[in-house]
């Protein structure tokens, strides 16, 4: 009777070890690398956003901390090649391993934004000056990326203000953006006439033929990446999913 009672205690005991010190039970601090603002998806150096918002909402109820690491894209895909970062954001398929991605988190409509009369489609940029977000020419399709192989006046920058104030000053003729980017930072400029100055809002020129992007998060941790996934999944069907959207003007 004691053995078993004996073997009962230490039953319990190991399922104790296993929860607090082998499962969900250890409270983990998990570093999310994000580009440096790319609102309304990241605001204030990850402070808040959508793409934020639905990262803290998936881990709420558990132990596992949230700690956001602000940084230029490229260098959130090498940090998390190099195990530096524990996740990222924005990841399309074929970009890392598929086994390392979430289910799809979100869809970017990428548009081209232009100043020049002649651009009605990609070939039409060949010889312009174009600016886009990083990586663009790797997740907008192949005629995109022969465009920019191509085209010496294509640039790739991290700080899309910048590019949407360019734009405005006729620096670049062309500008390659997620729409609802373009218009916060757009709203943005407005709100300062001195930047606005001489600027002709109704001569841009919008122009939708590049494909809509589906983006992932990445986790090296399985366990933390079905945590992810199965709160995602919940979230879009209660209905936080849509809010947090609408918070942020997404659904109007």
């Amino acid at each position: 009777m004691l053995f078993i009672l004996f073997l009962g205690i230490l039953r319990f005991l190991f399922y104790l070890f296993t929860l607090f010190f082998l499962g969900e039970g250890v409270a983990k601090e998990i570093k999310v690398g994000v580009s440096f603002s790319i609102p309304p998806y990241v605001i204030d150096g990850g402070r808040q956003g959508v793409e934020v918002d639905l990262l803290k909402e998936a881990f709420l109820d558990s132990r596992h901390n949230i700690k956001v690491v602000a940084l230029p894209l490229e260098r959130t895909f090498r940090f998390f090649s190099q195990k530096k970062l524990d996740a990222i954001i924005n990841v399309e398929r074929g970009m890392i391993e598929s086994e390392l991605l979430t289910d799809p988190v979100i869809t970017f409509y990428n548009m081209i934004f232009t100043i020049s009369n002649d651009v009605n489609s990609v070939s039409d940029l060949t010889n312009k000056r174009v600016v886009a977000f990083q990586r663009a020419k790797m997740v907008l399709g192949r005629d995109f990326y022969m465009m920019a192989k191509s085209n010496p006046n294509y640039r790739e920058h991290a700080k899309q203000q910048l590019q949407v104030l360019q734009l405005m000053r006729g620096r670049v003729d062309a500008l390659v953006m997620e729409e609802y980017i373009f218009y916060y930072y757009l709203n943005k400029l407005i709100n300062h006439e001195n930047l606005m100055k001489g600027s002709d809002l109704m001569g841009v020129k919008i122009i939708n033929t590049l494909p809509p992007v589906k983006y992932h998060f990445a986790f090296h941790d399985s366990e933390l990446r079905e945590i992810f996934n199965r709160q995602l999944g919940l979230m879009q069907t209660d209905g936080r999913y849509k809010n947090i959207l609408q918070k942020y003007g997404l659904i109007k």
